[in-house]
């Protein structure tokens, strides 16, 4: 079966139709699946104008692209905007309002993200940003929204906005894209297959969320020493910043990067709101090189203070270079890496808020971070407690590996599936749930 398989992508590669398959304007298909525009399955629509002075304190919850794409990504939606009910009955009455199994497709901004409405819950939309599927018939309304990931959907809106800077998707142009409309047992079959790997995704998710609460736990009871690592005792010292690191700053490598570089830089980009290192920017500038065990602090925040005092720990010598807007802590004793822990722990964190000025960017000035006060645990249990804290990264970075793998499986998975190169009764391929530190194969 797998080297059937694998023949057969071979010859669509080559642009050859096997037996079986017929060639379409979305390449070549099942001979017994029909192309068909979306007008055809559904009524598509939008809705009607709210303006910011319907804008309530409660009521009916408003959704935009934004928000919709949080639900869409499982999110906490965060900021909700709402309308009177008042305003909502007068709409739904008159012009209806999204329900149980319609879609909801972004228009704006991020384009062809597709919510599946899935509970009877009351909302509305922002007209534009949004558009709605209604009156779905003759296909399954969850292969429907699985269509909006396929390779075929994300060419045509390739080819419908080349050489345009204005993207936005219209009802006029939506009603003209065509998709893949196998016979309506194998879209049940589809979808089922592609849930069985959703919810394995899931619950890789909800083990990773789990680690990183267990660690967050540690980290409020370890740092404070709220509680004590056995055979350790006695009181902790309490000293300042400035008598553990030297602290100084870098200077803009702007004008020195190149995508071939052989160092990372190491600005206020490279830091994460958790205090992880994602430096992406590279140069072959060696000015401000940067040791293992140095901190780098971001001093200044343009985003509102998600990452204003965050730390990363440099792990490697002669691979990161200081950029701007950000401290070098270097340390002068002490275990480098239990100090990153303690200063991206949730106490510091406020303090390094509290300490901040400025309105459209924040700062934090050197003198006042020098000055804050820190706890000093010996040595030997600022050892402990690293080795710890750094057991529980290691333990989500390994899930962090497996649900990136499970994630690129389904993507390749839903692509054969969707262009019907591999049919149901061969997709016989599940995620299997392994022992925590496997990795699928």
């Amino acid at each position: 079966m797998q080297e059937e398989i694998k023949k057969r992508i071979e010859m669509i590669q080559q642009g050859e139709v096997p037996e079986g398959y017929k060639k379409t304007r979305l390449g070549i298909v099942p001979i017994d699946w029909d192309v068909k525009h979306y007008e055809q399955v559904a009524d598509i629509t939008s809705s009607k104008r709210i303006y910011a002075t319907d804008y309530t304190n409660d009521g009916i919850p408003f959704y935009r692209s934004k928000e919709i794409i949080e639900k869409i990504n499982n999110m906490p939606i965060e900021n909700v905007l709402y309308i009177s009910s008042t305003k909502y009955y007068q709409l739904k009455n008159k012009y209806g309002s999204p329900c149980k199994g319609d879609i909801l497709l972004t228009a704006v901004g991020s384009l062809g993200f597709a919510y599946l409405v899935d509970d009877e819950k009351d909302f509305y939309f922002k007209d534009g940003n949004l558009l709605w599927f209604k009156n779905i018939n003759n296909v399954d309304n969850r292969y429907l929204k699985v269509t909006f990931n396929s390779s075929y959907f994300v060419k045509q809106i390739e080819e419908i906005f080349s050489g345009s800077s204005q993207r936005a998707l219209t009802i006029e142009k939506v009603n003209k894209l065509n998709y893949l409309h196998p016979l309506i047992e194998e879209q049940h079959k589809i979808v089922s297959i592609l849930s069985t790997w959703d919810r394995a995704i899931e619950l890789k998710e909800h083990l990773i969320e789990q680690k990183k609460q267990l660690k967050k736990g540690l980290m409020q009871n370890l740092l404070t020493g709220k509680v004590r690592l056995p055979s350790f005792e006695g009181e902790w010292e309490e000293i300042t910043i400035k008598e553990v690191f030297n602290i100084s700053t870098g200077y803009s490598k702007r004008g020195y990067i190149n995508e071939n570089g052989k160092y990372y830089i190491a600005d206020m980009g490279a830091i994460s709101r958790e205090g992880e290192l994602i430096a992406t920017k590279k140069t072959d500038h060696n000015i401000d090189m940067l040791k293992h065990g140095d901190l780098v602090m971001a001093k200044d925040d343009i985003g509102g203070g998600n990452i204003i005092g965050r730390v990363i720990f440099i792990d490697k010598d002669d691979k990161y270079v200081l950029g701007d807007h950000v401290f070098k802590l270097k340390p002068l004793y002490g275990n480098p890496l239990f100090y990153t822990y303690l200063l991206n722990s949730k106490g510091y964190n406020k303090i390094f808020r509290r300490n901040s000025i400025g309105t459209a960017q924040l700062g934090l000035p050197k003198k006042d971070i020098e000055n804050i006060k820190i706890f000093k645990p010996s040595l030997e249990e600022q050892n402990a407690i690293a080795n710890i804290l750094r057991n529980c990264d290691k333990n989500i970075e390994k899930l962090m590996k497996e649900l990136k793998l499970l994630k690129q499986q389904k993507k390749g998975l839903m692509q054969l599936l969707l262009t019907g190169i591999v049919r149901v009764p061969e997709a016989y391929d599940q995620p299997v749930e392994r022992e925590e530190g496997e990795v699928n194969a």
